[in-house]
């Protein structure tokens, strides 16, 4: 069941404190009502992947793919040992937490040697029961782009911390400025295409390395795309999907359609326009924004069952199929959502046992 196959994918992600939360029968409880849906995949944290868990998705015939969480510390501790920088704004702010995100700027060798190693160990060893693929995520220059990218507001850029400054310096051949401020402005008025290549360049250069450990474990390789536009992908997080999409098997756009406040249409119309075959992308839709899943967290307006249904029906009725799609919060498939989900997927065939 490894690697991405040719079957379509109708998944599902489930949170990390569920994950933590659920027993092995209540996990189990959803699998198989989740399989009777008609999905076929369930995305999860790579680290809550035990053994035990990937064997219960698996027997109910589900493909599991696992995340990881790449430069973001949100839910991990790091080490004090291994160095790494918040990302610094052109005015010299370190960026402060919103909600949950504060984010590490990607230039700290000693700290992607540490994502190798604990990639590494995350796939360790379990037996028959491994992972279909894992899901990069956080891949990117830090944003929290839930509210950064809404209209109106003004994302922040980042990073122009010393090592960051020193790094982009130093492959100019030139002396890095002696203070962020400075550094921003320099960079601003003398290195702007520099500066942006430079950006990019790290993305796709940790992309490769870690692409190469999740293939050695025999695992299809995905990644999680910011719902930004063109512009803000390459300039604000260094998101260059033309050349990810070299790199990795499968894009998930994260396109949360209330997070960001946008029709239920909008998901499907915004991964149709990007540079990337539909073949190989699984953008998100999300089904609810209520505060039992959000938390303190804003998920926008409500999300109701015609919204959901016109979301999926939207991923099914392209021209060029998508690879499929993937429902979040997976444990929120409530008794509309999986009406609306099964309305939905009952508008084409081969929902079942076809699909897995």
């Amino acid at each position: 069941m490894n690697g991405p196959g040719t079957a379509p994918v109708r998944a599902a992600y489930l949170l990390p404190r569920t994950m933590r939360r659920w027993s092995a029968d209540e996990l189990w409880i959803w699998a198989e009502r989740a399989a009777a849906l008609g999905l076929n995949t369930v995305f999860a944290k790579l680290s809550l992947l035990d053994t035990e868990r990937v064997r219960i998705l698996q027997a109910a015939g589900l493909r599991v793919f696992g995340s990881f969480a790449c430069y973001s510390d949100h839910d991990v501790l790091v080490p004090a040992t291994v160095p790494f920088a918040r990302p610094v704004d052109a005015e010299g702010h370190e960026f402060a937490p919103m909600e949950w995100y504060r984010g590490i700027a990607p230039t700290s060798s000693a700290y992607d040697e540490h994502l190798i190693a604990e990639l590494t160990a995350q796939l360790g060893d379990r037996g028959s029961a491994r992972v279909d693929g894992v899901f990069l995520d956080f891949l990117r220059w830090p944003l929290h782009w839930e509210l950064e990218l809404r209209e109106g507001a003004t994302p922040r850029d980042s990073s122009y911390d010393p090592a960051t400054v020193a790094l982009f310096a130093a492959g100019l051949g030139a002396q890095a400025p002696s203070s962020p401020v400075a550094a921003a402005d320099w960079i601003g008025a003398r290195h702007p295409h520099e500066w942006r290549r430079f950006r990019r360049d790290i993305i796709v250069r940790i992309a490769g390395r870690l692409a190469e450990v999740v293939r050695s474990h025999d695992a299809a390789v995905g990644m999680f795309l910011v719902p930004g536009t063109a512009a803000q992908l390459q300039d604000l997080v260094g998101q260059d999907v033309r050349r990810l999409a070299e790199i990795v098997d499968l894009i998930a756009p994260m396109t949360y359609h209330a997070i960001q406040h946008r029709s239920p249409q909008w998901p499907a119309d915004y991964a149709r326009d990007l540079p990337v075959d539909p073949e190989r992308l699984l953008p998100m839709i999300q089904i609810t924004a209520a505060q039992e899943y959000a938390g303190a967290n804003d998920w926008g307006p409500s999300v109701t069952a015609e919204d959901l249904e016109v979301a999926v029906r939207g991923m099914l009725d392209a021209d060029r199929p998508f690879r499929g799609f993937c429902l979040f919060p997976g444990e929120a498939l409530g008794s509309d959502e999986r009406a609306a989900v099964r309305r939905a997927l009952a508008t084409i065939t081969s929902t079942t046992k076809e699909d897995k």
